[in-house]
């Protein structure tokens, strides 16, 4: 009779073992990313509670909800020791013409669709520098470093996050459904969903590839301010 010794042992080979931790992170990701929207929406919700629900209220909250977040991954990140390249080593000229050249369009943008009231610059502050910001931190920062850590490839950094990126934006549903309400009652919600998910990761192939060339962050923030800049606009 086999005594327990004698029964065969499971040992996982190495390389499933890391293929076991690559797919643990990319989950842990996903989850991250879900509670990250869920919580947008949740403090939306309770805030509009107690306050009319209007579009300069919705372009303050979420503004400073994606300040808040932005400047606690960063801390958190920072104790970490774990920051993602944010500026690059030095400021050659190019960087200084681009960033001042987009400093001035983002200046002038409001003065030329005369969209100056108070309402319409805040709205234009929350996505055209503040959404970049937030959004940048996350997916061509945090996300980005992590990817490439878990599969020792910049590529596939650049190919995932690209990917979440487009995911990310179906958590924007409860902001798709409130302004539709608004201006286009009756809107194919389910159509526009999937366009913004496919817009969200041709850009993402874009400021990754800002990100992959430029080896940090800031030029993608630039390109992202950019982008949605014209978009607002």
């Amino acid at each position: 009779m086999g005594t327990q010794s004698d029964v065969p042992k499971f040992i996982p080979h190495r390389k499933d073992i890391m293929t076991m931790k690559k797919y643990r992170g990319l989950f842990g990701w996903l989850v991250f990313l879900a509670l990250l929207q869920g919580a947008r929406v949740g403090i939306k919700s309770l805030v509009f509670h107690f306050i009319a629900h209007t579009l300069c209220s919705d372009a303050l909250v979420s503004l400073l909800f994606m300040l808040a977040t932005t400047a606690l991954l960063l801390a958190a990140a920072k104790r970490k020791k774990n920051l993602p390249p944010l500026l690059p080593e030095w400021f050659s000229l190019p960087y200084k013409i681009s960033a001042a050249l987009l400093a001035l369009f983002l200046l002038f943008t409001p003065l030329i669709t005369r969209h100056t009231s108070a309402s319409a610059l805040l709205s234009f502050c929350y996505g055209a520098i503040v959404t970049p910001l937030f959004e940048e931190m996350i997916f061509r920062g945090l996300l980005w470093e992590r990817i490439k850590g878990l599969f020792k490839s910049e590529k596939a950094a650049y190919l995932i996050s690209s990917a979440l990126f487009a995911i990310w934006h179906f958590g924007y549903v409860d902001t798709i459904l409130w302004r539709t309400s608004l201006f286009s009652p009756g809107a194919d919600i389910a159509h526009i969903l999937l366009m913004k998910a496919l817009t969200a990761f041709l850009i993402g192939l874009a400021l990754g590839l800002a990100r992959l060339k430029c080896k940090n962050v800031c030029a993608a923030l630039m390109l992202h301010m950019l982008i949605n800049a014209i978009g607002s606009s």
